[in-house]
């Protein structure tokens, strides 16, 4: 019964028939000295195997001496260094200056500025968001200059003008305009004003109904110039940069328009 069930699991061979009638002492010691000396086959290893783990050996510990070399300007291996830096990660934030004048040397500028790329992720700008920022042309020249000098001049012009526009309108007609919304929405107003029927005369006499009529055409021609300048603008500079409140953009403008041209 043994011998059968250890045969159907491939185990036949170890099986010893002690008590078999039909064994004797010679086959039963014969069979003991097989089981004792049946070591499990050794797998052979291919050769190119071989090769493949002696090559990543030889390029571990290329790497481990590289890693372990002394190297120049600290004295240090890539080793030491590693472990130096680790530490650095307990280390909270740290704020600090970069003092750039007229008479920084050019090349220290430009490894600071690789730094700074490097390190882009892990620093924080704490200053803020220059005027320029949003300006999409990667090449300076006199020519654009020149370009932009004349258009922002006329694009300042153009914003008197609408502001001074816009007091007046909140005079006479009561519509404010304290946001570029509020300018787009009395815009729409008084282009529909004037297909809308004519109020009562009594309201007005002749000379104010003219006056506001005027006003009105300016402010429509103000309006329609002030919307091409932008229109233009919004090619040069990033949208969001036109959205930066007026009063300021006047002071930083004017701030930096003498360094820039």
């Amino acid at each position: 019964m043994v011998k059968s069930r250890l045969e159907q699991v491939g185990l036949g061979e170890f099986c010893l028939e002690l008590h078999s009638h039909k064994a004797n002492k010679r086959s039963i010691l014969d069979a003991f000295q097989q089981a004792i000396n049946n070591h499990p086959k050794q797998k052979q290893i291919q050769h190119e195997l071989y090769s493949n783990i002696n090559h990543l050996r030889n390029q571990l510990n290329t790497y481990s001496e590289k890693l372990h070399q002394i190297r120049a300007p600290f004295g240090k291996s890539a080793y030491e260094i590693h472990g130096t830096l680790a530490k650095l990660d307990e280390i909270q934030e740290m704020l600090f200056d970069y003092e750039i004048d007229e008479s920084t040397n050019y090349e220290y500028v430009l490894s600071l500025l690789n730094n700074l790329e490097r390190f882009r992720g892990r620093l924080i700008l704490t200053e803020q968001t220059p005027v320029w920022k949003g300006f999409k042309k990667p090449i300076y020249s006199l020519e654009l200059s020149s370009k932009l000098e004349s258009f922002l001049r006329e694009y300042l012009k153009n914003l008197d003008a609408l502001i001074h526009q816009s007091k007046s309108i909140h005079q006479t007609l009561g519509l404010s305009s304290d946001s570029i919304e509020d300018v787009y929405q009395n815009h729409s107003i008084i282009e529909m004003a004037k297909y809308s029927p004519n109020p009562p005369k009594h309201w007005f006499d002749n000379e104010s109904i003219q006056l506001t009529i005027q006003k009105a055409r300016e402010y429509q021609e103000k309006m329609s110039s002030f919307l091409e300048e932008r229109s233009f603008l919004s090619t040069i500079f990033h949208p969001e940069i036109l959205e930066k409140d007026i009063t300021n953009i006047f002071v930083e403008l004017f701030m930096l328009s003498d360094d820039f041209f």
